[in-house]
């Protein structure tokens, strides 16, 4: 399984991409996912937010933004 991180290289969850399995870790709870081909899924952390969709050549397509005027700074 590979890391997938934000557009703040913060780790938002693993991936198998030949299977399509997604397991994401937030505090002490393990979401585990299995996409479809043409399924998604997304994760908000913090400003960020990561959409994640299963193509059909065995892969994800990854899109990481941050929310409109929020930009990347910590509070």
């Amino acid at each position: 399984m590979e890391a997938i991180r934000d557009i703040d290289n913060h780790l938002v969850c693993y991936a198998d991409y030949a299977r399509g399995f997604i397991e994401h870790s937030y505090q002490k709870e393990i979401i585990s996912i299995c996409l479809p081909t043409g399924g998604e899924v997304m994760f908000k952390k913090g400003s960020c937010y990561t959409i994640i969709r299963r193509l059909d050549t065995g892969q994800f397509y990854v899109y990481s933004h941050h929310f409109p005027g929020m930009g990347s700074s910590r509070h």
